[in-house]
């Protein structure tokens, strides 16, 4: 369904730039604003200032010879560029990004141009004061509230960075009241204040003096907070906090470090962190940044969905209970980056308080940085009609989010979800108190002031940092709203996608495919009777499904938490795990940007691949493998990673294309791994050019396997043979020397010296009576690579500038084959675009077969997706020349 009148997603139409730079002519004019703004300014900062760049300066060789060198190395970068992962592509569903909003571009160029230093507001005194508003945004998206307390966010340089200060803030605060208890106790100045009373986990008033270590360890955040100043006013130095600071300093985790601390209050253990095996890398960088090392990271073993484990996680709480170890943060990851799961934060909450109540307490830090932007679709009720279905959260994933608010921190990266350049990622505090226990001796007055006036870099765990990236999120969230309107319209068609495409991967294989492919997240138990109607109730036109309502239903309930999809594959009734990684290694080089093809735009579909080994428990793994057919063992289990952050490509046609793309090169890879090595044979009938570069089609036969496949490739021969003007323009026919299966030859590889493989071939004329030589074949571009065992595209369009040829794939329907043909073009058909042309692309003929000199109609889908008709004449150049082998025979 393409977009039409009247349609609330058109309003995504002014957000992105678009994937083939349909806004370019806006995107210009924007940018064009944003740096006439800057230059007007310098020009008016002071009239009188010397203009130290002249006209005469401009006309010199050298000024000239500079802008000259300018303009030749950003032509070198520029082509570099080009050679870029598309993230900005429909196609592209591999790490956690994908295109940036217009509005985000052009904030981050205007910021740019100012360069701002957001350290301290005396360097960014504008920029600073706009990374507030976007730290009060995100902590109003997630559910902060200034109840008694007032959240506080800043911009980070990502994700890794925030969970970083999440684990130093929660270990500082952690250590805190036992530093206090101590300068009580040992400071005769502050002998007041030993009747000061904490208040313990489980709700004891006790005074300092008689508080016992493991009481200090599980004082609650906001008492720790308020602990400071209180005992500053009780020991009389409300009106000199710089003194109370100094005597505290004495004692305190950040200015003795670890060891010493430990030591000085008889702790044997560091504190833990218990974060899911669905953890990110960070937060063991975390700990040994912190001097905790990455044993104090207790990983919680992860349930069938991908969640968190919760019985788990009680038993890992119990021992720490039990061993007087103090948790200094429980992580609930919302959204993981690999199953798309959202932890059981509910359950989590309700663990703290029961654990409360027996004497253990710790933070709870949120790493949303992938789920953050998904709160924008909290509250949707409606299902607004539109390009796509605004999919709704499933119930688990939406309680949850209604209690992120009681989370103490929370990471969210405005450049994943929220669409932003990088670097802009977030930590949102519950208690923006918090931020002072950053500083290097959690100085009272930081504590205890969220005043602007305080450099940013004295409260965070980054100094330096852009300005440009607060004026790029800002003016992002104000174009687009932090609501059901703007980014939750965004997010819940991006959900959309991702409950399309988990439907798509249930229904992958077809009756004989010769593979398995199953997402890791199972159907609902309640739901699996239902599997057999996805393909007529699910699989069909949006505007079908949006009057369907148990078709929206079953979105609901079905997929992942998150817009991220995990699946793994399998050859057919295969048991040997090596085989499986074997599969899954070939796919993924084909589905990224590691591919060893010629480029980019020869990667069909971009996917991110991983693997999940024993940590996230055996049953669990074991389930996983059973998916697939596999046995269960302790051998890690690959899988690939489809991230859903595109709102326009989850139409009917293209969960269509993307199921044929699929199996196509699943099915290919199966072919590599079981077809036996043979000689290969190629035709070629475009001609050798003077630089020995020439097309091929592979030739086909059904009757053997290793040969079922259709191939069309563009190569370059090495030879000492000298050809003439006539042999040149002959058809030739190309036969590898060395046996090989067929994806092994036409897929290039690339050595470590940079160099493309060279396969030795046999070239001869196609009569018979033609001598043979031999020569290297050097595969520089692969136009089409397919397994026939997939009824599929018949008729398939490529060349280049001067020249265009069809070829016919050789196909079968039951007993009926129906032959291979090659045929030369007379002339480009009119209207065609030479970069399709080079492309190689599908075309729709009503023929069986084609014949020398005929005309015939062609359709076909255009540059921008336009559906188009043309004309085609062939030439004499016909392989095979007879007609007789390209009728449709019985087998």
């Amino acid at each position: 369904m393409w977009p039409g009148e009247g349609k609330s997603w058109e309003s995504l139409c002014a957000w992105f730039l678009g994937p083939r730079a349909e806004n370019r002519d806006l995107l210009e004019e924007l940018i064009k604003e944003a740096i006439d703004s800057h230059v007007n300014i310098r020009k008016s900062y002071d009239p009188q200032e010397t203009d130290y760049i002249t006209e005469d300066n401009k006309q010199s060789d050298k000024y000239k010879k500079e802008v000259e060198k300018i303009r030749r190395e950003l032509k070198k970068i520029l082509n570099e560029l080009e050679k870029s992962v598309p993230f900005y592509s429909t196609r592209y569903r591999g790490h956690m990004l994908w295109d940036t909003t217009m509005p985000a571009v052009v904030g981050y160029i205007a910021g740019l141009m100012y360069n701002q230093n957001n350290v301290a507001t005396e360097a960014s005194p504008e920029t600073s004061i706009m990374e507030q508003t976007v730290g009060d945004q995100l902590c109003d998206m997630l559910g902060f509230v200034n109840e008694g307390v007032k959240p506080w966010g800043h911009i980070t340089s990502g994700g890794s960075v925030a969970n970083i200060e999440a684990v130093w803030v929660a270990r500082n605060i952690k250590y805190f009241p036992l530093a206090v208890k101590q300068a009580v106790m040992e400071e005769p100045d502050l002998k007041s204040a030993l009747a000061y009373k904490v208040t313990t986990a489980q709700g004891r008033k006790v005074s300092i003096k008689e508080a016992k270590t493991w009481d200090m360890l599980n004082i609650s955040v906001d008492d720790t907070v308020r602990m400071s100043i209180e005992v500053a006013k009780m020991a009389g130095f409300e009106e000199n906090l710089a003194d109370f600071n100094d005597l505290l300093s004495k004692y305190s985790l950040q200015s003795l470090g670890l060891f010493k601390f430990l030591t000085s209050n008889s702790l044997s253990e560091t504190g833990v962190i218990i974060a899911p095996a669905s953890l990110h890398y960070s937060l063991p960088k975390a700990a040994t940044v912190l001097g905790l090392g990455d044993s104090a990271v207790r990983e919680v073993e992860l349930d069938k969905n991908g969640r968190m484990d919760m019985s788990k996680l009680k038993n890992i709480l119990d021992e720490c209970l039990d061993s007087r170890i103090a948790v200094l943060s429980v992580v609930a990851v919302i959204g993981t980056t690999e199953e798309g799961a959202v932890d059981p934060l509910y359950d989590i909450l309700k663990l703290r308080e029961d654990f409360q109540t027996k004497g253990l307490n710790f933070c709870i830090h949120g790493d949303a940085a992938w789920g953050g932007y998904l709160a924008t679709m909290i509250d949707r009720t409606l299902i607004a009609p539109g390009y796509v279905i605004q999919t709704p959260l499933n119930d688990h994933t939406e309680e949850c989010f209604e209690k992120l608010h009681l989370c103490d921190t929370i990471t969210v990266d405005p450049h994943k979800n929220g669409l932003i350049p990088y670097p802009a990622g977030a930590l949102c505090y519950r208690n923006g108190m918090m931020r002072g226990f950053l500083t290097p001796t959690a100085a009272i007055d930081y504590i205890h002031s969220l005043s602007s006036s305080y450099p940013a870099g004295m409260v965070s765990l980054e100094g330096s940092k852009p300005g440009a990236a607060a004026v790029a999120t800002l003016l992002s969230h104000n174009v687009i709203g932090l609501n059901t309107k703007g980014y939750g319209m965004i997010m819940a068609q991006c959900m959309t996608g991702a409950k399309m495409f988990y439907s798509l991967l249930l229904t992958l294989t077809e009756d004989g495919d010769p593979f398995v492919c199953q997402p890791l997240r199972p159907v609902p138990r309640a739901r699996v009777p239902d599997i057999p109607k996805i393909k007529t109730k699910i699989m069909k036109p949006f505007e079908e499904i949006e009057l369907d309502k148990w078709a929206l239903e079953f979105l609901r309930e079905v997929g992942p938490d998150a817009n991220v999809n995990a699946f793994a594959i399998n050859m057919k009734g295969n048991k040997d795990i090596g085989l499986a990684k074997q599969l899954t290694e070939w796919v993924f080089k084909r589905l990224s940007h590691v591919s060893a093809w010629s480029g980019f735009d020869r990667v069909p579909l971009y996917l991110s691949k991983s693997e999940r080994t024993k940590a996230i428990g055996e049953d669990t793994l074991n389930k996983y493998k059973a998916r697939v057919g596999l046995p269960p063992g302790p051998e890690p289990l690959p899988f690939f990673i489809a991230s859903s952050l595109n709102p326009w490509e989850v139409s009917f046609s293209d969960m269509c294309w993307m199921k044929d793309t699929l199996r196509d090169i699943i099915t290919t890879g199966v072919r590599k791994i079981k077809d036996p090595p043979l000689l290969h044979t190629f035709v070629s009938i475009s001609g050798i050019s003077e630089a020995n570069i020439l097309f091929c089609d592979y030739i086909t036969d059904m009757d053997e396997q290793g040969r079922h496949h259709h191939a069309i490739i563009k190569i370059r021969i090495e030879t000492s043979q000298q050809f003439t003007e006539q042999s040149r323009g002959e058809i030739h026919l190309l036969k590898t020397q060395k046996q090989s299966t067929l994806p092994t030859i036409v897929h290039r590889i690339i050595h470590r010296d940079g160099e493309t493989q060279k396969i030795p071939v046999d070239i001869q004329l196609a009569t018979p009576s033609s001598a043979t030589f031999s020569g290297l074949m050097e595969v520089l571009d692969v136009i089409r690579l397919r397994s026939i065992l997939n009824v599929g595209d018949r008729f398939w369009l490529y060349g280049e500038e001067d020249s265009a040829f069809l070829s016919c794939q050789m196909t079968r329907n039951g007993d009926r084959v129906t032959a291979q043909q090659v045929a030369r073009l007379q002339e480009i058909p009119t209207g065609l675009e030479k970069s399709l042309l080079s492309y190689g692309f599908k075309v729709e003929i009503d023929a069986d077969f084609v014949q020398p000199g005929k005309t015939y109609t062609i359709n076909y889908r255009g540059v921008g997706g336009k559906q188009m008709s043309s004309t085609i004449r062939l030439s004499n150049t016909i392989w095979p020349a007879s007609n007789d082998g390209c009728e449709i025979q019985s087998s």
